[in-house]
């Protein structure tokens, strides 16, 4: 399919929403069978989603509001999403992408204060788009 991708128009209709982010130009949600959106995975993911979750494993007795109000520092808009016993996950939205770096650089700084045990970045996938904003 990504070979005739670039000649033809293929209509695909699927369930599964990685496969859609992946060989999509442009994709249509539909739910209870009406349009809900349409455009292209970035789009939508910028549109319905948060672009960017940072994840956080922290030990047990570690203030996950200390590390939050520490992400916001360097990203005021940043937003919680979900805290845990040991895992926080925070939302970043794209037009942050640029601050990315000092925090990631001043987390490892402060990781044993912070009581941070690991962390990762990961980009919105289709899926979290579809259930967050359309179930």
């Amino acid at each position: 399919m990504q070979c005739e991708r670039h000649s033809r128009t293929l209509l695909v209709t699927t369930h599964h929403m990685d496969e859609a982010d992946y060989l999509g130009d442009r994709i249509a949600i539909m739910a209870n069978g009406r349009l809900r959106c349409l455009g292209s995975p970035l789009f939508l993911k910028s549109r319905f989603g948060a672009a960017y979750q940072l994840t956080i494993m922290k030990t047990t007795n570690s203030e996950h509001e200390l590390i939050v109000n520490h992400v916001r520092k360097f990203i005021p808009n940043a937003e919680l999403r979900s805290s845990l016993a040991n895992e926080i996950v925070v939302l970043l939205s794209f037009e942050t992408v640029g601050r990315f770096s000092e925090l990631l650089r001043d987390l490892d700084i402060n990781r044993f204060t912070l009581g941070i045990l690991q962390y990762g970045i990961s980009i919105t996938t289709m899926e979290e788009v579809f259930f967050s904003s359309f179930i």
